[in-house]
């Protein structure tokens, strides 16, 4: 591969969408969604990783609003468009993944529960903005 093709490849794909330890990328995962459910899982995939959390974290609930407004989920029917590839990815991913709010998440954005996800990244939003009032009040 020559270099221009390599440096296109990683500016496509950088690291932080691909150093989950376990293997599973993450446009894997999202290919599977409509863009804004997909987005929200983006951005909670690498949250913290790219750049600061808390940017990441607001940039997920835009597209978690964007989806209720529009209601452009996709319903849980495992029938028509889940498959064992993606199953076996889903798993390999929910093994190496530290219980936390980003697994949390990323999960009820996965199974469609996007009022669910709202509540969980603005839960995590206060966890990281707590300390912060705490210490302005101090």
């Amino acid at each position: 591969m020559d270099i221009y093709k390599q440096d296109a490849v990683t500016a496509i794909n950088p690291k932080h969408y691909r150093s989950h330890p376990s293997g599973v990328e993450c446009i894997d995962v999202i290919r599977h969604f409509p863009v804004s459910q997909g987005m929200i899982i983006k951005y909670l995939w690498r949250a913290g990783d790219k750049g600061p959390l808390l940017e990441d974290l607001q940039k997920a609930l835009w597209y978690v609003e964007d989806c209720l407004k529009h209601n452009c989920g996709i319903p849980y029917d495992e029938s028509t468009w889940f498959n064992k590839t993606y199953d076996n990815m889903i798993a390999l991913w929910w093994e190496a993944e530290p219980a936390g709010y980003r697994k949390e998440a990323i999960i009820a954005a996965l199974l469609d529960c996007i009022e669910t996800t709202k509540d969980i990244v603005c839960e995590w939003i206060e966890s990281i903005n707590a300390p912060i009032l705490n210490e302005a009040k101090e």
